[in-house]
């Protein structure tokens, strides 16, 4: 075998493999060991969840830079509602019951569950 078709088969199967291993990264749940499709929307459901109440951080936190309060800001962010604020924190939720997730003051990030 020459060196040539050595480098062509060896370039063969690393392309193979890129693309098998490529395939079950793109596209997990065919494995029988993958998560199922319901579980892959409610994870992207829960990302823009998170990213709806960073948004709406960032009005409150810009509210209380001009007002020197949290209490009685308002957004404008679909999705996510005030729960409370006073003048030292604040907490705010989206979604509700099992599915509903929270960002109380500056945290800076979303957890589980609804405000406390």
């Amino acid at each position: 075998m020459s060196f040539l078709s050595r480098k062509a088969l060896s370039l063969g199967f690393l392309l193979a493999a890129l693309l098998v291993g490529g395939w079950k990264a793109v596209i997990p749940s065919l494995d029988t060991g993958g998560a199922s499709p319901s579980a892959y929307v409610a994870r992207a459901a829960s990302a823009i969840g998170d990213a709806s109440l960073t948004a709406a951080a960032v009005s409150v936190e810009t509210y209380r830079s001009a007002a020197g309060t949290y209490s009685g800001a308002i957004l404008t962010v679909p999705g996510v509602t005030l729960a409370w604020a006073n003048d030292t924190s604040y907490c705010l939720q989206a979604g509700a019951g099992a599915d509903a997730r929270h960002l109380q003051g500056q945290q800076g990030a979303a957890v589980p569950g609804p405000c406390p």
